[in-house]
């Protein structure tokens, strides 16, 4: 995903019966990251994040 200054998805879960539901890897700018019960995490290029299948969180740019 490309992400515009400034945005941010809605809280989301990717279903699948085992494994992973989503990985993020950051190439280029900056981030966030946040897994429910979780603080956010900042992304920079060569982050990246595997997120398992069911877990609830958002991710987006960083506002500067």
């Amino acid at each position: 995903m490309t992400f515009e200054p400034g945005y941010r998805n809605s809280w989301q879960i990717h279903h699948a019966a085992t494994g992973i539901g989503q990985v993020l890897i950051c190439t280029a700018g900056s981030g966030c990251y946040q897994q429910e019960g979780s603080p956010a995490v900042s992304l920079r290029p060569g982050s990246v994040v595997v997120i398992l299948a069911g877990i609830k969180h958002w991710h987006g740019e960083r506002d500067s």
